[in-house]
């Protein structure tokens, strides 16, 4: 097993029955053989376990965990286990495709970070209108960490594929952030020591949207600011401009699923003045849901 092409794949687990065999499957069923699989269990009290155990597969290891709640925790103690020079991300509600890895694999030699659009599967069904996530972070106009700044985080974590070496840099996973802000915060330090960042827009994966891991809210607006605030040094003028209409934006939707109509109008406008054109697209959309919502 060539150690400089071992990609080894963190899959963190609790109480994951519903999904992990399809996860586990889509990581099996890879046409790029040369992989291995660390799956932390965060103590399980479901049949996870077992099923993990049905495999059957000399490529899974597991390990166990108690990690109160921080997931960076469980993905830390994964990569501190792997042997692989390469680290691939996937959360036990999510899937891969068949050819992720070895797509993937034909960029190692000129990237140590790499990333790719999804499928966004809710209630069964792939939805379209969120690929504001995974928007490409090359604008021209501002540097990589102003780009992954201004718009939120346009990094789904089952789509990460990073070198070992860049994560050890780093200090690996952050832990001290909120654990829906852990991994956007590590990009962003990632960001700061390597300009070699690829992002491929074929989808080669499925992201599962539910209440649980949907992190755009006003509480977690709140914590995408602070987090952004850490790297202000590193920022244009320009660049805080757009981050803070974004969090207007985020903030907006949230007081406009909570009929809070007049506080949203507000944030919508900041947000419309403030931002890059795609979100001012999507303030004014907004805009006129909230007046819709007024009159009605």
């Amino acid at each position: 097993m060539d150690q400089n092409k071992l990609i080894s794949v963190i899959i963190p687990t609790f109480n994951s029955e519903k999904y992990i065999q399809k996860c586990i499957s889509s990581v099996l069923n890879q046409t790029y053989e040369n992989f291995e699989i660390i799956i932390v269990d965060n103590n399980s009290k479901d049949n996870t376990i077992n099923i993990i155990n049905s495999f059957g597969s000399d490529k899974i290891k597991i390990l166990n965990v108690i990690n109160n709640g921080n997931i960076s925790i469980s993905r830390n103690l994964g990569i501190k286990n792997s042997t692989g020079s390469w680290i691939a991300f996937l959360d036990s509600d999510d899937f891969w495709e068949i050819d992720k890895l070895s797509r993937l694999r034909k960029k190692f030699e000129d990237f140590d970070f790499i990333h790719h659009n999804m499928n966004i599967l809710k209630d069964n069904k792939i939805l379209n209108n969120y690929n504001f996530l995974f928007l490409k972070v090359n604008s021209s106009r501002f540097s990589l960490i102003e780009n992954l700044c201004k718009n939120g985080n346009p990094i789904i974590n089952s789509s990460v594929v990073v070198k070992k070496k860049i994560l050890s840099k780093v200090g690996f996973i952050s832990e001290d952030e909120p654990s829906f802000t852990n991994d956007y915060h590590t990009w962003l330090k990632i960001s700061l020591i390597t300009n070699k960042f690829y992002y491929e827009k074929k989808r080669l994966g499925t992201y599962l949207l539910h209440d649980q891991n949907y992190s755009h809210n006003i509480r977690n607006s709140y914590y995408y600011l602070k987090c952004i605030v850490q790297f202000k040094k590193h920022l244009t003028n320009k660049a805080k401009r757009k981050i803070i209409g974004y969090y207007y934006y985020e903030k907006g939707k949230d007081y406009l699923k909570n009929s809070q109509n007049k506080k949203s109008l507000k944030c919508f406008f900041k947000s419309f003045l403030l931002s890059d054109l795609g979100v001012k697209i999507k303030s004014v959309i907004k805009i006129i849901l909230s007046v819709f919502k007024k009159i009605k």
